[in-house]
C-alpha cells in the first residue's frame, strides 16, 4: 500500500525524540473571529511538519489540531461538521461521567479545557533545545497578536533518561501500521489510525466531507462532487495528568514498613503497581491490576488488541511546582479506542476478573476505595492506596491533513463552494 506521507502531520509517525524541548500552544477564538484564525492559519501552514522523510532533517517541528468548536468558527458549515464522530463533537468535558472523570478530576476543576475555558486549536512545537523553542514561541506568539487571538501555552519536555516523574521509564513498543512502517510483522490497518482508510474489520470510518473548493487541493474528490476533509487526519485525545510524586514514594516506604518487606522493597513495590521496573524491564509475573496491564493489556486480556490499540506522544510538564505528563494520544475511533480502554480497563472494577479495583495510578475519583491486590511469597495482599494523579483537563481534537490545513485557510462560509 502506499500513501502521500507528505499530506499526513508528522506527529502520526514520530514522537519527535529529537526535539526534547517542546510547548503546547493553546489558541482561542470566538465566532467574528473566524476570518483572523484563517489568517494566523495561511501564515502556520508552510511550518507545518508533514511525515515526510525529508522533513526529519529540520530542526523545528510544528503541529497543529482543532476542536470542534474551532472547526465551526473556522467556517465549516453544519453538514460537514456533522461527519465527525460525536465523542468528538460532544467533547471530553461533555463525556466526564462516561470516562470517569469525577469527583476531583471533575471538569469544573480543570485548567486545561473547563468550563469557560474553550480551546479552539492547539499548535504543538517541538524543538531541539530550550533557545530554539523559545524563539519559535516568540514567532508564533507575534502571528497570534498580530491575528488578535487569544492564547497561552504549556512548556513540555522528555527526560533525557526518558522517564516520567515517578522514576519509570516512558514509551514501550508503538503500534505498527500498513503503509506508514517497514515493520513487517503484526502490523496494522491505517483505518485504525487514519480516516479514510480501511480498518481491521474492513469498513471505513465515517469522515467529514465539505464543498469541493474553487482552488486546487490535494483533496480526494467523491463522485458526489464533495470532497474527504477526514481523510489522512486523525483524532488527538490530550489529558493533562498531576503526578504527586512525593505522596507516591512516601506510601511506598509506609506499604514496605507496614508488609514488614514481604513484597519488596520501595522500587520493587512501585514497580509491581505500574507494571515494569524502572528501567522499563517488563516484571514477572506482573500483578494483573497494574497500570501497564490495564493502560495497555494485550492479548488475553483484550478481547481485541489490533482494534484498542492507541498512539501514544505524550510530554512531561513542569508548572508552578506543579509536575506531570501531558498525555497525548492518536485514534481513529475515540469511542472504540482510548474511550474503551479508559471505560473497560482503566476504571473497571471488574478487570481481569478482580473486585472493586482500578487502575492504580489512573483510576477514577468516584468514593470506592483505591486498592490494588498483590501476590508475594504465597501472601495474598490487597493494599489500601491514595490518589497518585490528578486530572487537571484535557480535550479532543482533530488533527487535519496538510491538505485539509489547507481547505480550512478558505472554509469560511461562502469562501468554498
Amino acid at each position: 500500500m502506499w500513501i502521500d506521507r507528505s499530506d499526513i502531520q508528522g506527529l502520526v509517525v514520530s514522537g519527535y525524540a529529537a526535539q526534547p524541548a517542546s510547548a503546547m500552544v493553546e489558541v482561542r477564538f470566538g465566532l467574528e473571529q473566524g476570518a483572523a484564525a484563517r489568517q494566523f492559519l495561511r501564515r502556520l501552514l508552510p511550518v507545518v511538519s508533514s511525515a515526510s522523510r525529508h522533513e526529519r532533517f529540520e530542526r523545528c517541528r510544528i503541529q497543529v489540531a482543532f476542536s470542534a468548536s474551532g472547526l465551526e468558527r473556522l467556517g465549516l458549515p453544519e453538514q460537514t461538521l456533522a461527519g465527525f464522530c460525536p465523542e468528538f463533537l460532544g467533547g471530553m468535558a461533555e463525556r466526564a461521567r462516561l470516562l470517569g472523570d469525577v469527583g476531583e478530576d471533575s471538569p469544573a476543576s480543570w485548567d486545561l479545557g473547563g468550563p469557560g475555558r474553550s480551546i479552539e486549536a492547539l499548535v504543538f512545537v517541538y524543538a531541539p533545545d530550550v533557545e530554539t523553542r523559545e524563539q519559535k514561541l516568540d514567532e508564533l506568539g507575534d502571528w497570534l497578536e498580530k491575528s488578535e487571538l487569544d492564547y497561552d501555552w504549556t512548556e513540555t519536555f522528555l527526560d533525557v533518561a526518558e522517564r516520567e516523574h515517578f522514576g519509570f521509564r516512558t514509551g514501550g513498543s508503538a503500534p505498527h501500521y500498513r503503509g506508514l512502517s517497514s515493520w513487517r510483522r503484526k502490523r496494522l490497518p491505517l483505518g485504525e489510525l487514519l480516516l479514510g482508510h480501511a480498518t481491521a474489520d474492513g469498513r471505513r470510518l465515517p469522515s467529514p466531507t465539505a464543498p469541493r473548493p474553487r482552488s486546487t487541493r490535494n483533496l480526494r474528490l467523491r463522485h458526489d462532487g464533495q470532497v474527504d476533509l477526514g481523510r489522512n487526519g486523525t483524532y488527538l485525545v490530550v489529558r493533562k495528568l498531576e503526578q504527586r510524586v512525593e505522596q507516591f514514594w512516601a506510601r511506598m516506604h509506609e506499604l514496605v514498613r507496614e508488609t514488614g518487606g514481604q513484597l519488596g522493597d520501595e522500587r520493587a513495590l512501585a514497580s509491581r503497581l505500574v507494571g515494569r521496573a524502572p528501567d522499563g524491564t517488563p516484571l514477572a509475573g506482573c500483578p494483573a491490576g497494574a497500570h501497564v496491564r490495564r493502560a495497555n493489556p494485550g492479548p488475553g486480556l483484550d478481547p481485541a488488541p489490533r482494534t484498542h490499540q492507541l498512539v501514544r506522544r505524550g510530554r512531561l510538564y513542569e508548572q508552578g511546582g506543579e509536575r506531570g505528563l501531558l498525555f497525548v494520544a492518536l485514534n481513529a475511533d475515540i469511542a472504540g479506542q482510548f474511550e474503551f480502554v479508559q471505560r473497560n480497563f482503566v476504571n473497571d472494577p471488574k478487570f481481569a476478573g478482580l473486585r472493586g479495583e482500578r487502575d492504580p495510578l489512573l483510576g477514577s475519583d468516584d468514593g470506592a476505595e483505591r486498592r490494588i491486590t498483590l501476590q508475594g511469597d504465597g501472601l495474598r495482599r490487597r493494599l489500601e492506596l491514595p490518589r497518585f494523579v490528578r486530572l487537571r483537563g484535557g480535550g479532543y481534537f482533530f488533527l487535519p491533513s496538510l491538505s485539509a490545513l489547507a481547505y480550512l485557510t478558505e472554509a469560511g462560509r461562502g469562501e468554498a463552494g
